[in-house]
This record gives structure tokens, sequence and C-alpha cells, in this order.
């Protein structure tokens, strides 16, 4: 058990036997420290955020148990180093698209003999995924979110704020909140889901440039639409992963040196079944060949 001792001047050292302590240079490191041990059969992720383990299984058979093994194992693990599974924050979701077996009949993961939720949305590290494999809860979201906070914009030109302070003060507030993790989403936006977000920021342009239509004003405050700003990510984050030390290289097919071919890009698609696989970063860059 990792035992953690914990001082702050001006009052009494406390003891944890669990946890880390938020925001501190060292809590990441405690929390490496307090699941290196928490393993899976299946791929799963730990990340620092309330201390959330995500588990993935891909089967096709709708009775394979292998997340209520993983449930299984993470109960004994708790059991054994004195933590608690959180049961409202713990959730299965189900990604199912044949009609041959109905969602109905997939048994739902326990733990302790209390069923988990089975959602067909969640959010994960600020995302939300769905059922479908689509951003239309993602997509509305940022939306409604950014749109909140339109009225801080009113506000400061009510009072009387300059044009350049109030760009400043959309790119932090707003446009923050609509470009998040775009790299993840991006390439599976549907031409009306892009329309939506664009539509946030012409509304912020007609606030601050209350007299020029939406080019004039993106060449005024010197931004891009919303849509040429992702791409531009998209490809500065794909250039990063081109490199071999990069920790998503792997995620990349290199073409075969043997095979013949016309154009000298390294890379080469993976085969899907389906055009959903398409629409993913890392193949929506290399049919883009980035």
């Amino acid at each position: 058990m990792f035992l953690l001792t914990l001082y702050v001047r001006g009052s009494r050292t406390q003891s944890a036997n669990a946890g880390t302590p938020q925001g501190t240079l060292s809590g990441p490191l405690n929390f490496n420290l307090l699941i290196n041990d928490l393993i899976f059969d299946i791929e799963c992720i730990k990340y620092v955020d309330d201390s959330d383990t995500t588990v993935t299984s891909i089967s096709d058979d709708p009775l394979d148990e292998a997340l209520q093994h993983a449930a299984d194992d993470l109960t004994s693990w708790c059991d054994d180093n004195g933590m608690e599974i959180n049961m409202g924050k713990t959730k299965e979701m189900l990604i199912h698209f044949g009609t041959r077996y109905p969602s109905q009949s997939v048994p739902l993961v326990k733990i302790n003999n209390a069923p988990v939720e089975r959602v067909t949305s969640f959010k994960l590290l600020g995302v939300y995924f769905n059922n479908r494999l689509d951003w239309k809860d993602h997509v509305a979201h940022i939306t409604t979110k950014a749109s909140k906070r339109i009225f801080c914009l009113h506000q400061l030109v009510r009072a009387g704020i300059d044009a350049r302070a109030l760009t400043n003060v959309y790119c932090s507030l707003i446009r923050s909140v609509l470009e998040y993790c775009c790299q993840v989403w991006h390439a599976g936006l549907t031409v009306q889901q892009s329309r939506d977000i664009e539509k946030i920021q012409k509304r912020c342009m007609r606030i601050i440039f209350p007299h020029s239509d939406y080019s004039e004003a993106l060449r005024v405050s010197g931004l891009q639409t919303l849509s040429e700003r992702r791409e531009s990510l998209v490809k500065d984050l794909f250039n990063e992963i081109k490199s071999d030390t990069h920790s998503l290289n792997y995620l990349l097919h290199h073409r075969p040196n043997n095979v013949p071919t016309r154009n000298n890009y390294p890379f080469t698609l993976p085969k899907f079944k389906t055009d959903r696989g398409r629409r993913d970063f890392i193949s929506y860059c290399l049919l883009k060949m980035y």
C-alpha cells in the first residue's frame, strides 16, 4: 500500500492511504505508483482524471465475458488495495451495428453483483463518444457550452472594451471550447455539423465587428475559419506522429519496400470493411497524404 503524507503550512499533518492531491507536480507520479499493478487480460487505458480507467473489449461473440472478467479483476484489486469503485461514474457502452444479435441480448456487466449502467453516450477526457461512433453528441455539447459564453462578449462590448481585447477573450473562452481535442473528431464531422460550429464564430465576429461581414472580420482579427484552423491543427499533429520517437507512431502502417508504387508516400491506408473506419484521425490524414 502506498502511504502519502501531506503537510500544508499552517495546518496539521494529514495522512492518506489512497488518492492523490490535485494540482501538484507529484500528483501524476503518485497516481502511477498507486495503480501501476492494476492490469487486465484485455486492453486498458489508465489516466489521471479522477483516477479513471477505461477497459475495451472487441469480440464477435455477444456473450463474450472478457469485460465481466475485467470487472471481477478490478473488484479484487480494489479489495486488496483498500480502494472503492465509484458505481455512479462507472458506465458500460456497447457498440454494435449488426442486426443478428439485439443489444438487449447482451448481458450487463456486474460489479459486486450490481449491474453497471449501460449508456449510449459518455464523456471521456472532455470528448463525448456515443455508440453510433458519430460526433452528434459532442457537437451539441460544445456548441451549447460555447453559446452560453457569448453573453460575456455582449457585456464587454457594453463596457467599451476594444476589438483586439474582445478577440482575445473570444479565443480564450469560446474558440477554445469549439476546437478542444479537434484532432480526434474533425475528420468525422458532417457538413452540417461543421456549419453549426462555424455559426458560433460568425455570431462572435458580428458582436466584435458589427459593421463588417464575416470575411472582413476574419481578416481584421487575423483569425481563420474554424474549419481551416482544425485542418491545420490536424496536419500539425500528424506531422509530429510521423516521427519515429512519437508515442503514437506505431499507429502508422509503413508501405513495404518491395512493393512497387508510383508515389513515394511512406505510409499505407489499412483496409476497412466499411467507410466508418476511414473517418478517424489517422485514416483521414493518410488519405490526405499529410
